[in-house]
């Protein structure tokens, strides 16, 4: 479960958690109470970008490059 807006993490932390999740494929299920998430959270949370990555239509994960 994706521990965005628990408090445990950073925002820097934050970012990267969505960032590996969105990147593995992974549901996109938020493991706080959405009535108390901050404005911060929320944005990270609903990045279009990251979000469009997880949605790909090919259903591919992401792939290490070197």
């Amino acid at each position: 479960m994706m521990e965005l807006g628990n408090g445990v993490l950073t925002t820097d932390e934050s970012y990267s958690h969505m960032a590996l999740w969105s990147l593995s494929k992974a549901p996109l299920i938020l493991g706080c109470d959405v009535i108390d998430i901050d404005a911060e959270t929320l944005s990270i949370a609903t990045n279009p970008e990251v979000i469009a990555v997880n949605q790909d239509p090919l259903g591919k994960q992401g792939q290490w490059i070197r």
